[in-house]
């Protein structure tokens, strides 16, 4: 998928030699976002009825997104900022924040498949939450991999 290898170097570009200097890189998530469309409009060669209904949905669910996703980089900055004085107490604090920041991300999904199953081809529904998966997973690999452990 060539519009998946281009977002993949767009982020690839922002994230690992800043992690390993021990920062998360302050992500101008409007861009990334907007390049994201981009990527979903050439990949998903909608007609124009399902472009109709499609839009307006996918506009919706990428405020969710990008409110979740927001949170996801706060709290992966709070790792590395933390991670060398990490207590127990602290650590099971951060993981009880990040299970919520998953559990709100797939509710928010679940939701959202729904709204688009009740107006799509199931086919199109799944080919797009398909490609959401492997844009987010490329882009938190790419942070993960550099990411320091805790002392």
């Amino acid at each position: 998928m060539k519009a998946t290898a281009r977002i993949l170097i767009f982020v690839i570009l922002l994230s690992p030699a800043t992690v390993i200097a021990g920062t998360v890189p302050e992500i101008d998530v409007e861009a990334l976002f907007a390049e994201k469309k981009a990527l979903v409009k050439e990949a998903m060669q909608l007609t124009e009825k399902e472009g109709a209904v499609f839009w307006p949905l996918y506009s919706d669910y990428e405020k969710i997104d990008m409110d979740i996703f927001k949170k996801r980089s706060e709290h992966i900055r709070k790792y590395v900022r933390e991670r060398n004085g990490l207590s127990d107490k602290k650590a099971a604090l951060m993981m009880k924040e990040y299970l919520q920041i998953e559990a709100e991300a797939l509710d928010s999904k679940r939701a959202m498949v729904k709204k688009f199953s009740d107006h799509l081809p199931a086919k199109k529904v799944y080919q797009y939450f398909v490609m959401e998966e492997l844009l987010e997973a490329g882009f938190f690999s790419q942070i993960g991999e550099n990411l320091p452990v805790i002392k």
